[in-house]
């Protein structure tokens, strides 16, 4: 695929699981979904993310692009993952070890052309795992505040942006305006974004 788009973990409860992906797992099914999530749901992350890509073109690339989570398993906000009260500090860890080795096999099996990012600090995060001393250049940062909205760098040789995160952050209008046009710009593969 041209695209890959990479997530901080699939957020949600157990009944999203239960209705979403147990049946799949428990005939031990573990393949990417066929479809993309972004495109068949209508979840708030989803909206955000079909508005990111309304643009010539876009829900076209966005329906063919590939879509996985940096973190495999559930929590139903990130807070709730990170502060140990669904999980053991030990527990939690062994789990994102296990996330973070399959998803340098998964995007070495896919070789996708370009990897977006959903999430700033997902992206830190992604670029300590694979590449940490690969240099990243701002494109955007907030009209106020002066915090990044959009950077892109290279990891392990793969063209890579990564935007603030669609439904986690609040963003003025005319700050998502610019990062869409960038994106627009950057996957036509247009010199300055």
């Amino acid at each position: 695929p041209e695209l890959m788009i990479i997530s901080y973990q699939p957020g949600g409860t157990k009944e999203d699981f239960d209705l979403e992906d147990s049946a799949q797992f428990e005939n031990n099914d573990f393949r990417l979904p066929t479809l993309n999530a972004y495109v068949e749901t209508d979840y708030p992350m989803a909206k955000k993310v079909k508005k990111l890509f309304a643009f010539e073109g876009g829900p076209e690339q966005l329906n063919q692009s590939v879509i996985f989570p940096l973190i495999f398993f559930r929590a139903p906000r990130i807070r709730a993952w990170r502060d140990n009260s669904l999980l053991v500090r030990d527990e939690r860890k062994k789990m994102e070890k296990f996330s973070f080795e399959k998803v340098k096999e998964i995007i070495d099996e896919i070789h996708p052309k370009k990897i977006l990012v959903l999430g700033i600090e997902t992206f830190d995060q992604l670029q300590t795992i694979l590449d940490p001393i690969s240099r990243t250049e701002p494109i955007h940062t907030r009209t106020r505040g002066g915090a990044r909205l959009m950077v892109r760098t290279k990891l392990l040789g793969y063209e890579t942006l990564a935007t603030i995160h669609p439904s986690g952050a609040r963003i003025s209008n005319t700050d998502f305006d610019k990062l869409r046009n960038s994106l627009q710009k950057w996957l036509r593969d247009e010199p300055s974004i």
